[in-house]
């Protein structure tokens, strides 16, 4: 199968269609923020029938394939951190245990919440792992990472991460020229965050209009540079 650059580079396409066409065990990290599992809007008409584990079928099959490449193309001696919520990650935590040294929950303190109704969202879990040969590394941090949101009307992308959240990630579980990825690159915070810190970078993004947003951010940090 024909193979594609990886370094420093990102492609606008479906992931389960380019992963395939990766080398085995290149990623040093990977930063995952895949779109949040939405469950079948037909349970608003269940007036018989319980919600059950079963429904997360409808993106099973997606997910199967995605986690059979994902563990193909990090190293065995890498790390990963997935942004997920209270649906996605028990699903995400079951696709990642058989080949994982480790999995530990994070919890991503926003500070601030939105006005809403009942109790509003202020934190985002987020898997980490760790594969089989992956270095132990001390560290008194915590698992708590209290950090700012960007704000709503500041977004370029609905899900979009602070740069200084990122940061905290990228610099603590690589190192300089390691290769950071990112599948579902969104605005391609995590590529600048790793363009920064001084790690390669490889993203993939299925929105076109998202993925001209990382072009436009990249252009402009490479201006910047130059």
């Amino acid at each position: 199968m024909e193979s594609i650059e990886i370094y420093n580079k990102y492609y606008c396409s479906d992931c389960l269609d380019l992963m395939p066409k990766l080398p085995s065990n290149i990623f040093d990290l990977l930063i995952l923020d895949p779109p949040n599992l939405i469950l079948a809007k037909h349970f608003a008409t269940r007036k018989f029938f319980k919600r059950s584990f079963g429904d997360l079928g409808l993106v099973e099959h997606f997910y199967k394939h995605f986690f059979k490449e994902f563990e193909r193309v990090i190293k065995d001696t890498g790390l990963f951190y997935i942004f997920c919520n209270e649906s996605s990650y028990p699903f995400f935590w079951f696709y990642t245990y058989s080949f994982t040294k480790k999995l530990r929950l994070l919890i991503w303190d926003k500070i601030v919440s939105i006005n809403g109704y009942h109790w509003r969202h202020q934190s985002e879990l987020i898997l980490f792992g760790i594969m089989p040969n992956a270095p132990t590394i001390k560290t008194g941090d915590g698992d708590i990472i209290r950090c700012r949101a960007v704000p709503v009307k500041k977004r370029k992308h609905p899900a979009e991460k602070p740069l200084e959240l990122l940061d905290k990630l990228i610099l603590k579980s690589s190192r300089q020229n390691d290769l950071v990825g990112d599948l579902f690159a969104g605005s391609g915070t995590t590529l600048i965050s790793a363009q920064n810190n001084n790690r390669k970078y490889f993203g993939i993004e299925y929105d076109h209009n998202y993925f001209e947003i990382i072009k436009k951010n990249l252009k402009k940090r490479q201006l910047r540079i130059g």
